[in-house]
């Protein structure tokens, strides 16, 4: 026993500096190389401890016969050079998987961001040749139909810089409101089908209104009302003002109820920018109320 203590220290010290070389190994020295070196290692270590095995079992196989305790004495020292040469092995081999890692790690560190290499320009192709046109026949006049006065005043062509064109009448529903909301369609007030039409909401004048870009247009044309079929809407009234872009109020109120609609015509001369506010009130008690109003077949005209 006191033989195999002796030698305990000094081979766990190998084993301990075994394994932090090994460790500085797989951090410092290049992988792939490091990997054939510890393959080497490996397999020289791994020789040594099972020549060193069967001299172990050598010695027991004496040793249980009882022939002698001089090839016991010798048991000790060759034990712990097996044990020594197991853990160099152990360790040989944990250092070519380190190695083997850090080379796979590189290796994926490469593919994952390659160099730029300058992209290859495609060679351009010659220009091929326009095949010339084969001669058609010319195409017999036909005449011309002048249009008529009517459609020249009510769809003049528009003009494409911009400018408004005079005697231009454009619908409402065409357009998309600047501000607040809208719907359009067809809805009948006091037994009257007004086809292109636009509904707004119609409660308090702060929140419920609508803007419209009319620059270059001098006429809003409508029938303001409320709808026929309009739920919530018995003892209501709703009262329009129209302002311009400065906040001026063009003309009077306008004030509208179920089966009484409002025909009418304002002034948009100077005006840019409209709005039309709506205010729905009950017409006794004057307390606030929420519905929905009409412009029927509003248009604009230049």
């Amino acid at each position: 026993m006191a033989g195999t203590n002796r030698f305990s220290t000094p081979i766990a010290v190998t084993l301990l500096a075994a394994v932090l070389l090994g460790l500085i190994a797989v951090f410092v020295f290049p992988p792939l190389p490091l990997v054939v070196v510890a393959l080497l290692l490996a397999t020289a270590f791994g020789a040594g401890a099972y020549g060193l095995s069967r001299r172990v079992a050598y010695l027991k196989q004496n040793q249980y016969f009882g022939q002698g305790n001089r090839q016991g004495g010798g048991r000790p020292l060759v034990a712990q050079l097996f044990t020594a040469t197991v853990g160099l092995t152990v360790v040989s081999v944990l250092m070519g998987f380190g190695a083997a890692f850090q080379a796979v790690s590189a290796g994926a560190a490469v593919v994952a961001a390659p160099s730029a290499s300058p992209a290859a320009s495609s060679p351009e192709l010659p220009p091929s040749p326009t095949p010339e046109p084969s001669p058609t026949e010319e195409p017999s006049p036909t005449p011309e139909t002048e249009p008529s006065p009517t459609d020249e005043a009510t769809n003049p062509t528009p003009d494409p810089s911009g400018t408004v064109p005079p005697g231009l009448t454009v619908f409402l529903d065409e357009r998309r409101a600047l501000a607040g909301y809208t719907q359009t369609g067809a809805y009948s007030m006091s037994a009257t089908l007004y086809q292109r039409s636009v509904r707004v909401s119609c409660e308090r004048p702060n929140e419920d209104y609508t803007e419209w870009n009319v620059a270059g247009f001098h006429t809003l044309k409508a029938t303001l009302g409320i709808s026929d079929d309009q739920s919530n809407a018995f003892g209501a009234i709703g009262e329009f003002i129209f302002y311009n872009q400065n906040g001026n109020a063009i003309g009077k109120p306008h004030v509208v109820s179920v089966g009484s609609p409002k025909k009418v015509e304002v002034d948009l001369t100077g005006v840019v920018r409209l709005r039309i506010t709506c205010s729905g009130r009950d017409s006794k008690t004057s307390k606030t109320r929420s519905l929905y109003t009409i412009y029927g077949d509003a248009t604009i005209v230049s």
